[in-house]
């Protein structure tokens, strides 16, 4: 043992080595109305509780401890802190026989704190993982208006779909890979493939309570947008597919209108889709048995590639990232907040009025949150979530996220554009 470690701190991390569990207070002091914040908060948390959860390779539980004491205590605390201190004896004697809320968040492993480059600011990033669980600042989904699904439309029949695929043109077939290959092609020359790729879109979008209800996952924009799709050709089987808007062509057909992102955000004519030909991109989906599986992504991307690789006039690609309403409502404030940089060219039509905690919103002021969003959705989701694997592939890709909106035509789902 290091004879400088007090002995407190030396009890602590032999308990939690030993499997125990340790309930902290880091402030220390008890919360105080603080005039610069206009509100009764914390002091900053004991840079200790890093080195414990470090040294002893333990899991954070936050715990929101839900209580207040008089108005008179806070009052005589403005006047002077040592009133405060007088006072404590009395409101510790009057909250006899009262019951305090604790509000407990998911836990969260030690090496979930890598990206925090000191333990002051692992400390910090603690605090507010506890006040994350803050029961004020909580928000329910409103009610889904799907609430009756219709049986799937049937499946086509994979003869159907080689018999289209082979008709299509040389320079429509992307890239074959062991045994998938990749083509992109439009409604009228693939009816029944791009009805099977809304049938599976449908399925796959209801697992993420994104599902429109009907047969197929369907509209006008389908025969007029390009469908990039990835087939196992022994089967005859689609695995994933995008919807690309070529804006030019779409542009030059009736304005601003032919875009399906049109009717989510306020596009102004400055924004990249209206100064040059881009490729609007959505509706992705890869079928369940490789929604765990790196090769789907990988083709639909190589997919990509090979297009604007044949068509070089497509320069950027914009579009959007659903996240989904399985996540709670605080961590899609939390992306937002983390990920988005504001910019006037576009506007979401319907925008997501759900501010981050007053304690949150100070230490994003402090500190950058896009490095520690994948702890506080850890902290906030119950079964792990992270940011959507999508929007980290974009991440690497040097994506600008620029705003979040709802989009009320895909039931009320949050996307974040970039």
């Amino acid at each position: 043992k290091n004879p400088k470690t007090p002995p407190a701190l030396c009890t602590s991390l032999r308990r939690m080595k030993q499997g125990g569990a340790l309930f902290v207070f880091p402030a220390g002091r008890v919360s105080y109305l603080q005039k610069h914040k206009r509100r009764v908060s914390e002091h900053a948390w004991n840079r200790g509780l890093g080195r414990l959860i470090t040294a002893a390779n333990a899991q954070f539980v936050p715990v929101f401890v839900n209580g207040q004491n008089s108005p008179l205590f806070y009052r005589l605390g403005r006047i002077y802190y040592r009133l405060r201190m007088l006072m404590l004896a009395r409101e510790l004697l009057n909250k006899k026989d009262t019951q305090i809320q604790l509000d407990v968040g998911t836990p969260v492993k030690a090496n979930t704190f890598s990206k925090c480059p000191s333990l002051p600011t692992q400390a910090a990033l603690c605090r507010i993982m506890s006040y994350a669980q803050d029961p004020d600042w909580r928000r329910t989904w409103p009610a889904d208006k799907t609430t009756t699904f219709k049986p799937l439309a049937q499946e086509a029949e994979s003869e159907d779909i080689l018999r289209e695929v082979s008709a299509l043109p040389d320079n429509q077939h992307l890239l074959d890979y062991k045994g998938y290959a990749v083509y992109f092609g439009f409604q009228h020359q693939l009816p029944r493939t791009v009805a099977e790729i809304a049938r599976l879109r449908e399925l796959v979008f209801r697992q993420h309570n994104e599902g429109s209800g009907e047969p197929l996952d369907t509209d006008g924009f389908d025969a007029t947008y390009t469908h990039l799709f990835v087939l196992n050709r022994e089967q005859g089987k689609i695995i994933g597919a995008y919807r690309m808007g070529q804006t030019d062509n779409l542009l030059a057909k009736g304005g601003i209108e032919q875009l399906y992102l049109s009717r989510m955000f306020k596009f102004e004519k400055d924004f990249v889709n209206q100064q040059q030909p881009c490729l609007e991109m959505g509706r992705s989906f890869l079928i369940p048995e490789y929604q765990r599986s790196f090769q789907g992504l990988y083709l639909l991307w190589r997919g990509i590639g090979a297009f604007v690789r044949q068509f070089p006039q497509y320069r950027t690609l914009y579009g959007t990232v659903s996240l989904s309403k399985l996540y709670d409502p605080r961590s899609v404030a939390l992306i937002q907040q983390g990920l988005t940089t504001a910019t006037d060219k576009v506007t979401p039509l319907t925008k997501f009025c759900f501010n981050l905690h007053p304690e949150i919103q100070d230490f994003a002021a402090q500190h950058q949150l896009a490095p520690h969003l994948s702890a506080l959705l850890g902290c906030i989701e119950e079964d792990g979530k992270d940011i959507p694997i999508l929007a980290k592939h974009y991440q690497k890709l040097g994506a600008v996220f620029h705003c979040l909106g709802i989009d009320s035509n895909f039931n009320d789902t949050p996307g974040l554009l970039l």
